[in-house]
């Protein structure tokens, strides 16, 4: 298994804003990365972020 971290950086968001795209972000890097062939659940996908910043880790991410 590899790991994948990707970090989003953006303007200033206001905090509501980072914390329903941190609450999202699961959801949506699974399905994307299942719909390319990476099957990926939404409970592997680890998010974190300030409001310049936001972070998505897979540490279970299919080789394959």
């Amino acid at each position: 298994m590899s790991e994948l971290l990707f970090e989003i950086g953006c303007e200033e968001l206001p905090a509501s804003y980072a914390i329903d795209a941190l609450a999202q972000l699961p959801a949506l890097v699974a399905k994307e990365l299942s719909a390319r062939g990476l099957p990926v659940s939404a409970a592997d996908v680890k998010t974190a972020g300030t409001p310049r910043r936001l972070a998505i880790g897979v540490a279970s991410l299919p080789e394959a």
